[in-house]
């Protein structure tokens, strides 16, 4: 029995430890008068301040009187109501707006689109499509009428009643699809017949590029819904990304419908030059003779630098075909005439931490940046638990009317609109706080049906509200940004009173960092010195003028009267005292009187040529010569001062067996 009580009690104790251990994080390391600090607040701001993440009893024992010397400082800015001043509360609202950004939407959403984005960014496709325009608020019926529309134009091609260029000349909302007569001054168009051409990410809008990169070559998409209306698509090509190119050409001018159209003496022409070109004539002399694009024929036929939807898509088939630079093309038709192509140069899509920060930046600017925010409202929704009530929403409609487009609807009429819309989490809102949030939105309504206006001015209230409430909750939700803001607020409130009582207190009062000076001033001298002067040469071909005038003595002042003058300075010139380390050059000079040394380039030119004047013994700095230093050891003294004094004010209790504990086995959950 007594071996059992002895086995229970063991077990006992060892159970007791790991619980112990396990409870440290919460476990109060210290207090620094009224405030107690936890082990994991301690820990938390360690580890982050310790870049290597190892401990040790040495390490731990530093940082805590860091530590300690942090947060009395705080607590002294608290006891002087420092983090109630309006302008303090400004700055730390504007820190938590930035910190709380990526709280406000789904982090994994902006991750996978970044992905989603470079992986497009490997590839260029060339697309075909028909537009059906349809207003991007339009009401149900509306937009089921162009569905059907669309839908119908696809049976058609499917069918193989049109083809997908027939049917784009025919119904296609997009003009560019029809030929187009001369006007005025404006030549003829041939239309693209539903032509895009290459497009690469961000090209295109959103569910438009999702498409176009999903679909399988030569395949009809069904309806695609953009801002713009309606689309159908066909991907006719796909290409490894050209990235950024540069190429120059020699062309010969042949557009359908021009006065000078002749097809058969453009095509004469062009073969013609590439046979000379093939008979080993220069491409940039030909360039010059027989380009009829005057503007690139001076530098040689060379074009800017272009991406996949800066050409026309035959152009950009020829250019993704190159193997090597100089290469140049048998001669490529496109609308314009002929052309024959050089290849210059090519900027290759980078890896995905060279072009991380551009996609994240485009992405900002695109439409599919909405879908971290609308998947983050999706989330707390949920977890909230989120409700509606679309009855009252179509009876608020009823009775309203056509002034709330301009918004000036009768705000006493609307005190009778008491009915609940929505509720998140403990928090509801009625139909009265849509129609003041509508008339206080600011810029007239685009949208002249105030149904459809309302419709799309509830959604946007509602997703408003549903982030605004997440973020007033993120210091309870995330235990990890409550710990940030907190670091942020005391940092704020530290940094502040440290100006005050330290920093710009010091450098302001000139009789305590002079009185400093006067009972420190043997800590402040000069070791060896050497007053040293240094020509650089800008003018390399004045260096055996200045060599020989030193070998002569002359003094610095004739040596650059006599090389310089106003238009042009052959050297640039420095003379002042240098102790060891300040210039590399200086320091392999010999420090004696009257030496002098030249330094060169790889090839023999001189650079530099360092002259020594005297070498100086060791002297005490004057004030003027170390004022820096000596405001900052006085900042030291008064931080010292000051931090004795709080520890009187404020008395630091530390628990040893705590301590121990953390030194032991660190933070322990």
């Amino acid at each position: 029995m007594k071996f059992y009580k002895v086995l229970l009690f063991t077990l006992l104790s060892t159970l007791f430890l790991v619980e112990t251990q396990a409870q440290n994080a919460q476990q109060t390391l210290m207090s620094v008068g009224d405030e107690k600090i936890t082990v994991e607040e301690f820990w938390n701001i360690y580890q982050k301040n310790n870049t290597d993440k190892s401990f040790d009893k040495k390490s731990i024992d530093e940082y805590l009187v860091l530590y300690t010397n942090f947060r009395l400082k705080v607590n002294e800015a608290k006891a002087l109501k420092k983090d109630t001043i309006p302008a303090f509360k400004k700055e730390l609202l504007g820190y938590r707006e930035q910190l709380a950004k990526p709280y406000l939407v789904d982090e994994d959403i902006n991750e996978t689109l970044m992905s989603e984005a470079y992986d497009r960014m490997q590839k260029d496709v060339r697309v075909s499509h028909i537009l059906l325009f349809l207003d991007e608020d339009a009401l149900p019926e509306d937009t089921a009428r162009i569905y059907n529309k669309i839908n119908k134009i696809r049976d058609r091609i499917v069918s193989n009643e049109l083809t997908f260029e027939e049917a784009a000349v025919k119904f296609s909302d997009d003009r560019s699809a029809q030929d187009a007569p001369a006007e005025g001054q404006r030549p003829p168009r041939i239309g693209n017949k539903g032509d895009l051409g290459y497009f690469t990410v961000f090209d295109m809008l959103y569910p438009f590029e999702v498409t176009a990169y999903s679909l399988p070559l030569n395949q009809i998409s069904m309806p695609v819904r953009t801002r713009f209306g309606y689309h159908l698509i066909i991907k006719t090509d796909e290409i490894p990304a050209i990235g950024k190119v540069q190429v120059a050409h020699i062309f010969i001018k042949d557009i359908p419908g021009d006065s000078a159209y002749n097809p058969v003496a453009s095509k004469e022409k062009i073969d013609q030059i590439y046979a000379r070109l093939q008979n080993g004539e220069s491409f940039e002399d030909l360039v010059k003779i027989m380009s009829d694009d005057k503007g690139s024929a001076v530098k040689g036929g060379e074009l800017p630098w272009f991406g996949a939807n800066r050409m026309v898509p035959v152009f950009i088939k020829q250019v993704s075909e190159f193997k090597t630079i100089g290469e140049v093309s048998k001669p490529v038709q496109t609308m314009y005439g002929w052309h024959i192509v050089k290849f210059l140069g090519q900027k290759p899509v980078g890896s995905f931490e060279s072009v991380k920060n551009e996609i994240k930046d485009r992405l900002k600017k695109d439409v599919r940046s909405e879908k971290g925010r609308q998947s983050k409202i999706a989330q707390v929704k949920k977890e909230e638990g989120f409700t509606e009530n679309p009855q009252a929403l179509q009876e608020l409609i009823a009775l309203l009317d056509t002034t709330l487009l301009q918004h000036k609807f009768d705000m006493e009429k609307a005190k009778g609109f008491t009915q609940k819309l929505f509720t998140i989490g403990n928090e509801s809102y009625n139909q009265y706080q849509l129609v003041d949030y509508i008339q206080k939105s600011g810029k007239k309504a685009s949208i002249t049906d105030y149904k459809k206006y309302t419709y799309k001015k509830y959604q946007e209230f509602v997703d408003n509200k549903v982030i605004e409430y997440e973020d007033r909750h993120l210091e309870m939700k995330y235990k990890e940004f409550a710990i940030l803001m907190n670091e942020y607020k005391d940092g704020i409130l530290l940094f502040d009173l440290m100006d005050e009582v330290v920093w710009s207190k010091a450098v302001k009062d000139t009789a305590g960092y002079q009185n400093y000076y006067k009972q420190h001033q043997s800590e402040y001298n000069w070791g060896k010195r050497v007053d040293a002067s240094i020509f650089t040469f800008t003018n390399p071909d004045v260096f055996a003028t200045v060599q020989g005038l030193i070998q002569l003595k002359k003094a610095d002042e004739d040596i650059l009267a006599e090389i310089n003058n106003d238009s042009l300075k052959a050297v640039k010139f420095e003379r002042r005292k240098f102790a060891e380390g300040d210039n590399k050059d200086v320091d392999e000079t010999k420090w004696k009187a009257g030496s002098y040394k030249v330094f060169e380039n790889e090839q023999g030119t001189p650079l530099t040529l360092v002259r020594i004047h005297e070498k100086m013994n060791p002297a005490p700095k004057t004030l003027d010569e170390c004022r820096g230093m000596v405001i900052s050891d006085y900042q030291n003294q008064l931080e010292k001062e000051w931090v004795d004094s709080l520890r009187m004010k404020y008395p630091v209790v530390i628990d040893q067996t705590v301590l121990e504990d953390i030194k032991k086995n660190g933070l322990t959950k």
